[in-house]
């Protein structure tokens, strides 16, 4: 055999006692030693969840044991007793009236587990007739009984007088022994006792209605939540009050009152400034006027600048007007955008201060009103144009502090 031959034949079986060995190894350590560290795992496993369970049966015993000691008693009609007189006595200090009062003991209910009984649940069906405040305190007492008290099946029905009538059931629980079997050795044991019941003390019931929290309940019987829905009476139906009448249209011949519109009150202005604007509605021109001048036959008054109802709209305020005065002494006010022909009469209790007919009881001017200066004589009358006849005359203009131009009625 060449050397070259021999070389490959060790090799080969060097590779082939290699693999032989790997496969003893893996039989003699390795399969073990995978299932040792698989069996360590779940025993860790199983202890974790058996110290987990350890942890969570002390504090269920430890709670099992601080509701067993408030129970009312172990045996299940003396707890039942028990809970009677209790109810009777917070009824008393509810002040409810006692004949109305009817108490009906119901059938224990035993609630079991695996067939181990865990408890016994005993009660009475409670129906009482009283007013919302006695009431109130009625189930605020129960609600804070230092034993374990339920109230279930509430049922409220108004009745005249602001009275109600009440149903409920009110329980109690009564802890039980847990007894187990042990079916290897056929027979019982006893998987926990319940303490004896430790003696609960009561809070005066003067003392818990007298608290704070029993005081937020209030609103129950202030407002009398559960008497019968009254509807409102119907509303009295408003008669909207005629419109004024309007002004009569002119006799033929005489002014002609719709021919001018009022388009602009200047609310300030300069010395010598006219502070009205008409419209003349035949050709559309403006044209200014002050305080004294004529229009037609009527002399323009005063521009009155207290905001006032409008008479269309009385919620909407309007903010200026101007004041009229006729040859016969009588005032008529007209609004922006209106017409001479739409002018109302004013009463002298609707005037400012400076046109009543009693001036010497008046008090001083109004701020934002214009006024006309009161000559000793009157020195002449105007034209049509409003063009005064005479420098006296324009002297009677209004002057103000500071001015814009009439602004404009849109």
């Amino acid at each position: 055999m060449k050397i070259r031959e021999r070389r490959m034949a060790w090799l080969v079986g060097g590779l082939v006692g290699v693999m032989i060995l790997y496969a003893i190894l893996s039989t003699v350590l390795l399969v073990p030693l995978s299932r040792s560290g698989a069996e360590l795992a779940d025993s860790l496993k199983k202890y974790n969840q058996f110290h987990s369970d350890t942890v969570k049966r002390a504090d269920y015993q430890r709670r099992l044991n601080a509701l067993a000691a408030q129970v009312y008693d172990k045996n299940p009609d003396t707890a039942s007793r028990q809970l009677r007189v209790r109810l009777l006595e917070m009824a008393r200090a509810s002040h409810l009236d006692e004949s109305e009062l009817l108490l009906q003991q119901i059938e224990a209910i035993s609630e079991k587990l695996n067939n181990i009984e865990l408890l016994n649940e005993v009660g009475w069906n409670v129906t009482c007739v009283g007013g919302l405040k006695e009431l109130t305190d009625f189930l605020y007492l129960i609600k804070n009984e230092p034993h374990p008290v339920r109230v279930d099946k509430l049922f409220i029905q108004p009745r005249e007088g602001r009275t109600v009538k009440a149903s409920f059931l009110c329980t109690t629980l009564v802890l039980s022994p847990m007894i187990g079997h042990d079916k290897a050795a056929n027979r019982d044991f006893t998987i926990w006792t319940p303490p004896a019941p430790a003696n609960a003390t009561t809070q005066p019931a003067a003392v818990l209605l007298a608290a704070a929290d029993r005081i937020r309940y209030n609103g129950i019987a202030e407002r009398d939540l559960f008497s019968p829905y009254v509807p409102r009476p119907p509303s009295p139906v408003e008669v909207a009050a005629p419109p004024p009448a309007p002004t009569p249209p002119s006799p033929p011949g005489g002014p002609d009152y719709n021919r001018y519109r009022l388009a602009g009150l200047s609310e300030f202005g300069t010395e010598g400034e006219l502070p009205v604007l008409l419209v003349d509605q035949t050709n559309q021109k403006g044209q200014q006027y002050g305080v004294g001048q004529s229009v037609l036959d009527l002399k323009i008054a005063l521009v009155d600048y207290r905001p006032l109802p409008s008479q269309d709209q009385p919620e909407i305020l309007s903010p200026s007007r101007l004041i009229l005065q006729s040859g016969q002494g009588d005032y008529w006010a007209v609004e922006l955008g209106q017409s001479l022909s739409q002018k109302r009469r004013l009463n002298n209790d609707d005037l400012p201060l400076e046109l009543q007919t009693s001036p010497a009881t008046a008090p001083a001017a109004a701020p934002g009103l214009v006024t006309p200066a009161q000559p000793a004589a009157d020195t002449g009358d105007t034209t049509a144009t409003g063009t005064p006849h005479s420098p006296a005359e324009q002297s009677e203009k209004p002057a103000k502090e500071s001015g814009t131009l009439p602004h404009d009625e849109s």
